[in-house]
Order: C-alpha cells, then structure tokens, then sequence
C-alpha cells in the first residue's frame, strides 16, 4: 500500500521516519489472496525460516497492528499471518487458517494468538492438535465456566444489531484505544492512527462486530474441550498474561490456567493488554526461549 490522502491524513501526527517505516514493510508484504469454501482470504506469508509460525490477529482482525513483532520474527521463521473474512463461525475462522496451512504445503507448525486470537489460537489446536508443536495464548480467556457467561455475549450481540452503524464503530475505537493502556509518547500516536486507519478504511464495520460476538458465542457453544483433553495434546503451550490486563476479566485468566494444567505460564507486570508492544523485547525474548524449547 502506497501513502495517500487516508493515511497522511489519519498518520499526521505520526514522525515521518516511522511512516516510512510502515509503509516501506506493507510494500514488501504484499497479501496472498485465496478462496476457502467460498470466503476470500487475505494473508501474509514471509521469512525464510525452515519452521514455520502462525500469527493470528485480535480483534481488529487483520495483523496490521502486529507488524513491528512480525517484522522481527520473519528474520528467524516463516510467518502466515491471516485477515479474518467476514464471518461469525469459529470453524470458518480455524479450518480457513488450517486450509491455508494445506495450501502452502505446511504441516507442523507454531502459532501465536492474543486476545480475540486466542481464542481462534484454541479453535485451531483442538483441531489439529497433532500439527501444532508450539502454542502461545497471549492476554485472553477460555470456554468459560460461568454459565452466565453465554447470556452475558448474547445480550451484547443483541445491542449491537439495534444500535447504529455509526454508534458502535465509535464504541469500538474507543475501546481498542483503551486497550492501548500502557504504551506512551510517539509510540502511542503510532498505535492510535494504526487503530484510527482500521476505522478509516471501512475495514471494521457494525458487521465485523456483529461477526466478533457471533464467534465468541460460537466458540462457547461448539467448541467444547476439557484439561483432560488438552493434557493428552503434544503441542507445548506458553500462556502469557498481564497483571493489569484491562481486557481480560480475573475469572476467565484463571479458566485459561485451568484448561491447560501443563502449560508455562508467564506474568507480565503492569504490561496492559499488549505486552507484545509495552514490553517488546522482553515479549520477544520469552517467545524465542520458548519456541526454541
């Protein structure tokens, strides 16, 4: 993608140098594009590593606000990183990533999710837990325990169908910056315009977010698995928190410890929501420990 009016508007207060920067690696990271049981998806795929790494996005669905950890990882492993089509089914979301891994002729591999990418992250392991040699669930929860919990997503779903278009997107910016807690000075104006351009663009809309609560209450509902499932799985598994997580409730944290009994579990200190930003190289040594494990 080129600069144009869009991004130098919603980029302005951005240094020209980290323009560059963006620019320069969405030039050398151009998309694939493939149909998958009638979706179209988009992903990136780079590196030269012989291992290879999934990267699924959050919430904002494409991996755009993840580009700065990509760029690192690309240097060491092959990276596949997906852009969600528009779609509330959890098993459209996993068997798409898997169908790509298929398409690429990739059989084992590692993948990283957080937040909504956990989630999707977990879909896919109870899938194929015999291809995945490497889990890392980052900042997210699990099937919940909480039978309210299903009722609670639901009436959320509700709301956002009556709401206008207009009234939940600015509902939702406001929410992904929250989530932006912890990160400072030019550092934040670069996440704040990356999340503003998601807006800008149209590339999440009242109907991605209708799809976001369809698939959170898809996998509650259809994605049943247990500890003692998961303790049979070979995939060793990283999860990683936030000790001031503004995303993640204390309850469903403590379900993710208890789904995976055999899990490495690391606590990141007033790192927020995004410790992959807020503690960029402390993140990126603990996935490399671990991935080389």
């Amino acid at each position: 993608m080129i600069s144009d009016k869009t991004f130098e508007r919603v980029f302005s207060d951005v240094s020209q140098s980290l323009k560059q920067e963006i620019l320069q690696f969405r030039l050398t990271h151009m998309p694939k594009i493939i149909n998958i049981e009638g979706w179209d998806w988009e992903y990136l795929d780079c590196g030269t590593g012989t291992r290879t790494l999934i990267l699924v996005p959050g919430g904002l669905r494409r991996p755009s606000i993840g580009w700065t950890l990509l760029d690192k990882l690309e240097r060491e492993y092959r990276v596949i990183a997906p852009t969600y089509p528009t779609t509330g089914s959890m098993n459209v979301l996993s068997r798409g990533v898997i169908s790509i891994l298929d398409h690429e002729r990739i059989d084992k591999f590692a993948i990283i999710g957080s937040s909504y990418g956990g989630i999707v992250l977990q879909s896919i392991l109870q899938m194929v837990p015999q291809r995945v040699t490497h889990a890392v669930i980052a900042n997210t929860g699990t099937i919940s325990e909480d039978q309210n919990m299903v009722k609670q997503l639901e009436r959320r779903l509700r709301l956002i169908r009556v709401l206008p278009g207009l009234v939940v997107t600015r509902v939702a910016k406001w929410s992904f910056k929250r989530l932006l807690a912890g990160i400072e000075g030019e550092k934040r104006r670069l996440y704040e315009a990356l999340v503003d351009e998601v807006f800008a663009r149209s590339w999440l809309t009242k109907i991605e977010f209708v799809c976001h609560f369809e698939g959170l209450i898809d996998f509650q509902l259809n994605h049943r698995f247990t500890p003692e499932e998961t303790c049979q799985w070979d995939t060793k598994v990283l999860i990683i928190k936030s000790s001031d997580d503004p995303g993640v409730l204390e309850s469903a944290s403590e379900s993710l410890d208890r789904m995976y009994p055999k899990a490495v579990t690391h606590v990141f200190e007033g790192a927020g929501h995004m410790p992959s930003i807020t503690r960029a190289d402390e993140y990126l040594k603990l996935l490399r420990e671990f991935l080389k494990g």
